[in-house]
């Protein structure tokens, strides 16, 4: 509890020295993970529609975004069923595009073998559903959405010293969400996506394998003038972390602290 509130508090400080100083400039990029709530996932949207620029993450790298108003891209990570439950009728109702990240080992998987890859992979203790093949090809059929890589088996990749692993956790899992999908996967996210889980091998093989750009969960700012596309930052959030916390961050209130965490705490 005292961790979490140092942390908040750094965060809402960082927040409002960049807004002292206009720093706050760039898009931002949302970070999600399962949406077990409808109602809670959908006064977030309707909040970051009602004060922000909601843009495809193409519009974010590309920079075609509002110039009077904060962008805001959304995406989400690791492959759970409660996406088309939960998430999709109110991103249709808002309009929202978003980009879905998916571990092709966890498509399909049956009850008991959903929740062992969670726990040893996804390291999670929460009893979440696996997304099914046929879940997974419906959002890829709606034109607001895109699928994009996440490995096969959500393996820690900069951990990984054996560079023929680290290809064929990329490359397959690409070739079979592309089979599945029937479409072309042009965006990548690290699996953990801190410093630590990408380097500069694998973010070459990410390239290699086809990938346009690589996204981690190191809060920054999006700019394209200055933008690396394969490590790309991005703003892990909670759904249920309160709605000031979500704008400190999204004012780049945790950005300074992240980069010092990850220099002086590795």
């Amino acid at each position: 509890m005292i961790k979490k509130y140092c942390r908040n508090t750094i965060i809402q400080a960082g927040a409002s020295i960049n807004s002292s100083f206009n720093l706050c400039n760039g898009g931002r990029i949302v970070a999600l993970h399962d949406v077990p709530n409808a109602e809670i996932f959908r006064r977030k949207i309707e909040w970051l529609n009602d004060n922000y620029n909601i843009v495809s993450l193409e519009d974010i790298l590309t920079g075609k975004n509002s110039k009077s108003q904060k962008n805001v891209a959304i995406t989400f990570d690791d492959g759970y069923q409660n996406w088309l439950d939960n998430a999709v009728p109110v991103l249709e109702e808002f309009q929202v595009k978003a980009v879905f990240f998916t571990c092709s080992g966890m498509v399909g998987l049956n009850k008991s073998k959903s929740d062992k890859f969670i726990r040893s992979q996804l390291l999670r203790s929460q009893k979440l559903t696996s997304i099914s093949q046929s879940s997974l090809r419906e959002i890829s059929n709606n034109n607001l959405f895109e699928i994009g890589g996440h490995t096969c088996n959500h393996i820690n990749l900069g951990r990984t010293a054996n560079e023929d692993d680290i290809m064929k956790q990329i490359k397959i899992d690409k070739e079979l969400l592309e089979k599945w999908t029937g479409k072309e996967l042009r965006w990548f996210a690290y699996p953990f996506g801190g410093k630590e889980s990408f380097n500069d091998v694998v973010k070459d093989i990410v390239k290699r394998c086809g990938y346009a750009s690589a996204f981690t969960i190191l809060p920054n700012y999006v700019k394209k003038e200055n933008i690396d596309l394969y490590e790309i930052g991005r703003d892990c959030l909670e759904l249920d972390a309160p709605v000031k916390l979500w704008k400190n961050c999204l004012d780049g209130g945790y950005d300074v602290f992240s980069k010092l965490k990850n220099k002086w705490f590795k």
